[in-house]
Order: structure tokens, then sequence, then C-alpha cells
């Protein structure tokens, strides 16, 4: 018990040095901005709160300690802004220090920001740009479909921000991030647009359209012609002609003739040819996918061509 007794007035005594002593801690602070004016569009917004560093005597920072959030700092618009039509306004550690400290003890010190690096926030007063809208996402069909077209509504916004970030931009983007796979049927997608820091875009939301085509399997025959053979040389294939297998839209496929493949052989694949010839497909419509040659290879012969005088 003598122990104890000890080392409770040992704890005490410790306690009141330690409380006696100055300390840092970390607080946090709503931020408001008010009295913004009607014509002023604030274009990216305040951050909600910052974490500020104090330091006071340990039994002043008790209360902090026991609750870390302080009273709401509201920032006046009008005595904030810059003379500029649109700008980047940054909050200085003074502008928010004297309300602050009103809520400490007298002495209680404020020793600096800590998050976020910068306060700032951006505002336009009707600086703004019509940009064109660009779908920079990723638009991914299953088997045997196909992307037939793609589109924004709206497909332009109007920019809000200051002139120096506006003279960068040449378009608005959307849909950075969206990857939709596997798309077998027409359709639409809202999107919520992410402008760069300072810039606002009006409207902020925009629908993506996309069109979705199937497509069917078809078959063609189509000749084998040579291609880069000399003078005087001519080839046959065995057989002369081969079939070619192919995906696309029906549509399309009522207008796809054998005029509209082209199957050679080359001259030098001849030349490096061991036994048979493997013909390759050098033209074909481009509504057509998936070609596929049967047979694969063809037996030929090279026939030497008389000229004439």
């Amino acid at each position: 018990m003598l122990f104890l007794f000890f080392l409770v007035v040992s704890a005490c005594f410790w306690l009141m040095q330690a409380l006696n002593e100055t300390i840092s801690i970390e607080v946090r602070v709503p931020l408001v901005l008010r009295r913004v004016p009607s014509d002023a569009l604030i274009t990216t917004p305040l951050p909600s709160e910052a974490t500020i560093q104090i330091q006071d005597r340990g039994i002043s920072e008790l209360r902090q300690l026991l609750h870390p959030v302080l009273d709401t700092v509201y920032l006046d618009f009008n005595r904030l802004q810059t003379t500029s039509p649109a700008a980047r306004v940054c909050i200085l550690q003074k502008d928010i220090q004297s309300s602050v400290l009103a809520q400490l003890s007298s002495t209680a010190r404020m020793v600096s920001i800590v998050s976020p690096d910068t306060i700032d926030f951006y505002y336009s007063r009707g600086v703004s740009r019509k940009m064109p809208l660009l779908f920079t996402g990723a638009l991914n069909t299953a088997d045997h479909h196909v992307l037939e077209s793609c589109r924004l509504s709206p497909d332009s916004v109007e920019v809000y921000a200051p002139e120096q970030l506006l003279r960068t931009m040449s378009c608005a983007t959307a849909g950075d991030s969206l990857v939709i796979s596997n798309l077998r049927h027409s359709g639409h997608h809202e999107l919520t647009l992410t402008p760069p820091r300072g810039a606002h875009y009006e409207p902020s939301h925009v629908t993506l359209h996309y069109d979705v085509a199937a497509l069917s399997r078809h078959t063609i025959r189509v000749p084998v012609k040579q291609q880069n053979f000399p003078g005087g040389k001519s080839l046959r294939t065995f057989p002369s002609d081969v079939t070619i297998t192919y995906w696309a839209k029906h549509d399309d496929n009522a207008h796809i003739t054998p005029d509209s493949f082209y199957v050679t052989v080359t001259y030098a694949e001849v030349i490096n040819s061991k036994d048979k010839l493997v013909p390759k497909v050098h033209a074909k419509p481009r509504s057509v996918t998936e070609i596929s040659i049967t047979p694969r290879e063809v037996d030929y012969l090279i026939e030497d061509i008389d000229s004439e005088d």
C-alpha cells in the first residue's frame, strides 16, 4: 500500500509538470466561404476543413485533446478576391489565424497549417468559352459485335475558368476512367464531368449514346492472284480460288462481291517456298472482320509465257 501511495504521488507530480509544459497538437477547423456575389461562380470550391497545429501549455490543451474540432471559420469573399474577373485566390495563414486564436486560450499560438498544403479556391465572373466535348473512355463490344457510333449529348460545354487556364484548353473531356465491356446492344450512359482544377463545366452531366450492331458469318469464293511476278512468268494455283469466311453486318454483306477482296501470292513467296504457297488477303472491305482462308495452303505451278515480237 505504501508503494502504491508513492506511485500515485509521483504520477500526480509528473502530470502537473507535464501540463505546465508547452506541447503541440493538431486540431481541425471547418472552413466556409460566405458573401459570394450572385454574379460570381466558384469553379473550384474551398476545402471543407483545414488541419492546424497549435502550441499551448498542456493544461490549456486538454479541451482540444478531448474535442479536436474548432468552430467554423468564415472567410469573406469580398475581402479575399482579386481585381481579376476570374482568378485563383490563396488563403494565407493570417486570414484564418485571428478566428482560430479567438477560440483558444490567451497563451495559445498558431504554428502552421498542416493540411491541405494550399488552401485556395477559383472563381469566375462570367469568363467562359464554349468547347467541344471529347469522349476519352473505352467501349468494348462482345464477340461478333461492332460499335457503329458513339456520341455525347450535348456535344459541347461552357467552360468557366481563369483566362490563363482557358488558353491552355482546346476541348473538354468526358468519361476519362469509364470502361464498358461486352456490349451487345445499343444504349446510353450518364456521365458526370470532371473538369481540371480551377475550371467548371456547364452542364456538369452529359449522356453518352452508343450504337452496337451484331455481325453474321458469311463465305465467298475469291480467285488467287499473282503479285510482283517478273515478265514472262505466270502463276497457276490448285485450287485456283479459295473460300474466305468472314463476319459482317447483314446489310453490308449485300454489297460484298469477290472483287471486294484481293487475295494474292507474291513472287518472293514463291522463291522462298519449299512446297506449297500461303495466299494472303491484301485488301478487304472495312466492314469485314475475322477473316479466315480455306484451304490455308495451295499447290502451284509457274509457267513461262512466250513473248511475242
